[in-house]
């Protein structure tokens, strides 16, 4: 079944790559060198098309992140680029140079109490981040309810600390955490697209 499989996913990154004809490819996960460049090699589009690959994982990494075909393998660390010439890699094909980011990630964080203001969150209280994926799965109603136990002082009778539940898509979990009546603050939210 996997050499089925291999076969199959061969065939449709060569239907891609003759639909797209890149210049350059570039893959960002472990497991997207060695079918392509196998396809590349065995079209003879190894000169032709440069392959880069540009490692996500800051220290260790699985070693199908790095194939000795590629043209230019960029790591994020010099402990990575220590495994790609282990790997096999020659130094001619590894650049060390940080890991892409979106520039927005950059850019200077505005002040925490302003951020929690801004989310309708108590300044002064500690804050459970509470997520489980863009489906909100898993025992997240629960969670959040145990959450809101263990951040209840019953002494004091006062919360002391916050719970911020990301929901995904799942508006059926996010009405549910919105109808209980909680002695904690607690921030209900669902995925904006913007």
């Amino acid at each position: 079944v996997e050499s089925s499989n291999s076969v199959l996913y061969c065939r449709e990154v060569a239907k891609g790559l003759m639909k797209y004809q890149p210049d350059i490819i570039i893959s960002v996960h472990p497991l997207m060198q060695h079918v392509p460049l196998r396809v590349l090699r065995g079209r003879g589009l190894l000169k032709k098309i440069v392959f880069t690959t540009v490692v996500t994982d800051l220290s260790t990494c699985h070693p199908t992140w790095f194939h000795k075909l590629v043209t230019r393998c960029y790591c994020p660390t010099t402990e990575v680029a220590k495994r790609a010439l282990k790997a096999g890699l020659q130094p001619s094909q590894i650049k060390v140079y940080g890991l892409p980011v979106r520039p927005s990630f950059v850019k200077p964080v505005r002040p925490k109490a302003e951020l929690r203001r801004e989310l309708g969150m108590e300044e002064d209280l500690p804050a459970v981040l509470l997520m489980g994926g863009g489906e909100g799965m898993g025992p997240i109603e629960a969670t959040a309810r145990a959450l809101g136990d263990a951040l209840y002082d019953e002494n004091l009778g006062e919360p002391v600390g916050q719970v911020l539940v990301i929901c995904g898509r799942n508006k059926k979990l996010a009405n549910k955490l919105l109808s209980i009546n909680w002695k904690i603050p607690v921030q209900v939210f669902l995925y904006l697209m913007k």
